[in-house]
């Protein structure tokens, strides 16, 4: 058997685990590159007012996911999102309530005052700041 003569670990899994390592390196790396590519492409596509609200989605989104999926010692964390008060908007059924639930504990409580489609958005939003 083959051995890395410094670490005294067998060499095919020691090449395994770097081969594996790039593998999954290449694949994060290919995935943000397509995800710069789609936002371009959206970019070019969409009005500045329709980009500025996927940019705010895809941050709310982010930030939901970063504190929903691990915890403060970075492992995952199993939650349950359960949705209530349902209304209908604009012919649209939409929860305006939502929490998240730990162990069958209330984590966190979302509540929706007012839901609006195709609202006016004011133009300052979009604006370069002074």
């Amino acid at each position: 058997m083959e051995t890395d003569h410094e670490s005294g670990r067998d060499a095919p899994f020691a090449r395994r685990v770097f081969f594996n390592a790039l593998w999954v390196l290449s694949s994060k790396g290919t995935s943000r590159v397509a995800s710069l590519a789609r936002l371009a492409i959206l970019a070019r596509i969409l009005t500045p007012r329709d980009f500025g609200l996927v940019g705010i989605a895809l941050a709310v989104n982010a930030v939901a996911e970063a504190f929903s999926t691990t915890g403060v010692d970075g492992k995952p964390v199993q939650v349950e999102e359960v949705f209530s008060d349902y209304r209908t908007v604009n012919g649209v059924r939409v929860p305006f309530e939502a929490q998240l639930l730990q162990n069958g504990q209330p984590i966190m409580k979302r509540t929706l005052k007012s839901v609006t489609f195709n609202g006016p958005v004011s133009e300052t939003l979009f604006s370069r700041p002074q």
